[in-house]
């Protein structure tokens, strides 16, 4: 959505796309898109490119979430965030303004922890908290979500270490493969 407002979509992410058999065809069937790991990302760019308007879907896609250990979480967001990294430099680079964690880390050590910095994280994840809560509650129509707000600021943290990490390396598991991702998204196995 941020792509959207500022610049225009140029990819697609996600689990639900559709695409034009005539466009796809054009920029060489699922066969140009073997040697990515991010191929949502370039089915959207490369139908993109070969100058086709992509869509934002008023729709969202549901997603349910199966118990996993840490680990497997972590290795997944970290091969996310690389391959995002890799696909579109810049702006992942700039994403990281969207990150709310470290801007109340930065208030909190500027001010030496004083009550002027307490409220500004406060206000904050206040803030944060209202956002997300009507997100949920308004387009998504979650109604579980209320009672885990508290974890907000911890997965906020989790994001910036991922986001932060995904700059240390271009190595990704997946699928019990280690893969190396190279310039402009493409992957080959580390052996």
């Amino acid at each position: 959505m941020v792509a959207l407002r500022l610049e225009g979509l140029s990819f697609a992410l996600g689990a639900s796309m559709a695409v034009r058999r005539e466009a796809l065809e054009k920029i060489g069937g699922f066969r140009a898109l073997v040697d990515y790991l991010a191929d949502d990302y370039q089915l959207g760019n490369k139908v993109h490119r070969a100058g086709y308007r992509l869509v934002l879907s008023d729709y969202y896609v549901e997603s349910i979430l199966h118990c996993e250990s840490l680990k497997n979480i972590l290795s997944r967001q970290l091969r996310w965030a690389r391959t995002m990294r890799v696909s579109r430099p810049g702006g992942y680079f700039a994403s990281g303004i969207t990150q709310p964690f470290p801007a109340a880390l930065i208030a909190l050590c500027l001010s030496g922890f004083s009550a002027a910095g307490l409220a500004a994280a406060a206000i904050l994840y206040g803030c944060r908290s209202l956002v997300a809560l009507i997100y949920s509650r308004s387009f998504v129509g979650d109604r579980i979500f209320p009672r885990w707000l508290w974890l907000l600021p911890l997965r906020d943290l989790f994001a910036f270490s991922t986001w932060a990490l995904s700059f240390l390396g271009n190595r990704v598991s997946w699928r019990g493969h280690i893969f190396r991702l190279l310039p402009g998204g493409r992957i080959e196995e580390d052996r």
